[in-house]
């Protein structure tokens, strides 16, 4: 899990969006960062290089997730930069962005502007190229950048200007485990890595790998459990937010 703070960046309504640049790791959707609260502002950076296309690949991917809870707003932005590389792109040659809903819906993000979009503390002026504001979904939402050559694309998510976090994927200890298909339950090494996330990051990250999840302790509290072992669940123990100890069963 990683603890971001805001950075004066980019949004129509001079937002300040936390930056989050995705690489070739987050091809995966189902590896890829899980920002955890959709309506805090994030600028999410997409730059895609020739290496990304070699040995005959077509297009290169990226992937971004957020989470939304009932009742909120789904704000997605589609920008690119004041470049000359990305000035002489047709239409028909831009990274091409979409969303998909917890149900499974996808949206294309229809390219139908181009307004600049300049601020003295940015380094380069940027153009909106679209922009999306509905109800959204209680669930995981996933954004997709896709690229057919060298370019950069910037999705801007949310409208509040606090704090936000983002659930990292990997294999050391405060990232959430890569999700697998092994069968023979959760080992305990893999469970531990949720030491030192905090309860809401630690919760989403075994939701997003199919994990059981339930609180055992909480602040020295104890709490009336199920004596039923499941080697697909974890018991977590909280203390001032942040996970102290996770027992597979």
């Amino acid at each position: 899990m990683a603890l971001a703070f805001p950075l004066s960046l980019i949004s129509g309504s001079a937002y300040a969006h936390i930056p989050l640049r995705l690489s070739v790791v987050d091809q995966e959707s189902s590896a890829s960062p899980i920002i955890i609260d959709g309506t805090i502002s994030f600028a999410v950076y997409s730059d895609f290089t020739g290496e990304d296309l070699k040995n005959g690949k077509r297009q290169a991917i990226r992937h971004v997730r957020f989470l939304h809870r009932a009742g909120e707003t789904l704000k997605m932005e589609y920008l690119i930069p004041d470049t000359s590389q990305m000035r002489k792109m047709k239409k028909s040659q831009l990274p091409k962005v979409s969303v998909t809903s917890p149900s499974g819906k996808v949206e294309q993000l229809v390219i139908n502007e181009r307004t600049r979009f300049s601020k003295p503390y940015l380094p380069q002026d940027y153009f909106y190229l679209s922009r999306i504001s509905k109800d959204a979904e209680a669930g995981v939402y996933t954004a997709t950048i896709r690229a057919g050559r060298a370019s950069s694309a910037l999705v801007a998510i949310g409208y509040q200007e606090v704090p936000g976090e983002v659930l990292q994927f990997g294999t050391s200890t405060g990232r959430c485990p890569l999700p697998t298909k092994e069968s023979g339950g959760i080992k305990d090494p893999v469970a531990d890595q949720l030491i030192g996330m905090r309860e809401d990051a630690a919760k989403l990250c075994a939701e997003s790998n199919g994990w059981g999840y339930r609180v055992g302790e909480r602040d020295g509290e104890f709490f009336a459990l199920t004596k039923d072992y499941r080697i697909d669940r974890i018991t977590v123990a909280i203390k001032n937010g942040v996970i102290t100890d996770v027992i597979v069963g």
